[in-house]
């Protein structure tokens, strides 16, 4: 458990989510952005959904890429 953030990193987390949800919406049909949310804490993003491991690798990916990013967490549950 970490201490309160401070209003800058609050404000740059919400900043990312807003850029990674933007890039899942020209992901190119290799998943549906509305099946993943995407939580941000200290430039760490944590992506949540019931995927395939397809989608979730690309997901991952375009997040990845994403300026800012420090680091990707999946949390998936996947389906077969």
């Amino acid at each position: 458990i970490a201490g309160n953030s401070s209003l800058g990193s609050r404000s740059n987390d919400t900043a990312i989510t807003s850029k990674v949800k933007t890039r899942f919406l020209s992901n190119g049909g290799r998943f549906t952005p509305n099946h993943i949310k995407v939580v941000t804490e200290n430039s760490v993003v944590y992506l949540m959904g019931i995927v395939t491991k397809s989608e979730a690798d690309a997901a991952a990916e375009v997040t990845s890429t994403t300026t800012g990013v420090q680091r990707v967490v999946k949390l998936f549950e996947y389906k077969t």
